[in-house]
């Protein structure tokens, strides 16, 4: 409200700072005298309110009634704005472009709820125990949905990422085993199933190439994102290796506080642009039973994040005999439910499944 245009506009008032009240020496609407009180929370009172406080709008409504011919002064009667910063939680609406994409495991999903926009997901996990493997199968179980997936890998080259993925979605019933230049056995797609794997995967799943220079800086690694979303479409994000995604001349000497600032600029990329980031990152070289501060570097990695997953091997103590590895949900930020799921491994396919349950298979 422009008090100044308004206040003098209906009548003479004294302020009375203590209440934080605006006294007239009368009403515009009924005419009382010393009886009409603004205060500074945009609510008024007088005799012809019955003592119920109203708004400014009642007020801006009554006038109206009253002064039909007088619309000039009635703009002049706004509601008071909410202070910046502040967010009115009776105003919020439901939010209905939320987008889900399945995990492709049941029980992941009826943990987390799945891959939700807006939200960071990270993995854990020691050298070589799964978590690069369980991510490239969460990209193809993306896929499967018709959802278009970039994946960022700061440690294989474009060769041994397909080479990996397309072994993974072949599954056994589609690999060989064939004799490397030693004459060790190795499994390979069969050929004319990677010929229909290539033209399933055609224009869905998308490798930021680090080849290029300073490709692996940070800054640009966002960037790509972004042009992966805007010019792809894609919808579910990878960053395997947060080591190389931040690591280049940036002249910042504080490693924690480069860390901070790229996971920060992840978790604003998949708000802003309503998708899901998935963090693959190494953990602390002493390894605990906390998931959350298994994760190597800043503690904002997992604390920004909506959900922390660890994986690793199965020993002896742990669910059954029967299952190769176990996934640890340690954060749930949205559901809150924690606790581990068996999974078995295929290691002619790569493939991980739940205890019980069918490997993932694919309609290529």
């Amino acid at each position: 409200m422009d008090k100044t245009q308004f206040l003098d506009i209906i009548g003479k008032y004294t302020y009375d700072k203590a209440n934080g009240t605006y006294n007239y020496q009368y009403c515009p609407i009924c005419g009382a005298y010393e009886r009409l009180k603004i205060d500074d929370s945009g609510g008024w009172l007088c005799d012809c309110t019955g003592g119920e406080k109203k708004t400014l709008l009642d007020l801006k409504q009554e006038f109206l009634k009253k002064y039909p011919a007088r619309k000039d002064v009635a703009e002049l009667i706004v509601e008071k704005e909410t202070p910046t910063s502040f967010i009115n939680m009776g105003e919020i609406q439901r939010q209905e472009n939320i987008r889900v994409i399945s995990t492709g495991f049941e029980t992941i999903d009826n943990m987390t709820g799945g891959f939700q926009s807006g939200s960071l997901f990270v993995i854990t996990g020691k050298r070589g125990e799964g978590k690069s493997t369980f991510a490239g199968q969460l990209a193809l179980n993306a896929v499967e949905q018709g959802k278009k997936v970039c994946f960022y890998s700061g440690e294989l080259s474009s060769f041994m990422f397909q080479n990996w993925i397309y072994t993974q979605a072949a599954g056994n019933n589609n690999v060989e085993s064939v004799p490397d230049v030693l004459g060790m056995p190795r499994w390979q797609v069969k050929p004319e199933a990677a010929n229909k794997i290539a033209s399933w995967l055609d224009g869905k799943l998308w490798l930021y190439d680090n080849r290029y220079a300073e490709a692996n800086n940070k800054s640009n690694v966002i960037k790509g994102l972004k042009k992966a979303k805007v010019e792809l479409g894609c919808e579910l994000f990878f960053v395997d290796n947060l080591m190389t995604a931040y690591a280049g001349n940036d002249g910042e000497r504080d490693f924690y506080r480069a860390q901070s600032k790229f996971v920060i600029e992840l978790v604003n990329f998949a708000s802003e642009y309503n998708v899901c980031v998935v963090l693959i990152a190494h953990p602390k070289k002493s390894y605990t039973d906390d998931i959350n501060d298994n994760v190597s570097g800043s503690a904002d990695i997992t604390n920004l994040a909506s959900v922390v997953i660890g994986v690793r091997r199965s020993t002896s103590a742990d669910i059954t005999s029967e299952t190769d590895a176990i996934l640890t949900i340690g954060k749930n930020r949205l559901y809150g439910t924690t606790g581990a799921v068996g999974l078995c491994y295929d290691s002619t396919c790569r493939q991980l499944s739940e205890q019980g349950k069918k490997p993932s298979g694919y309609s290529w």
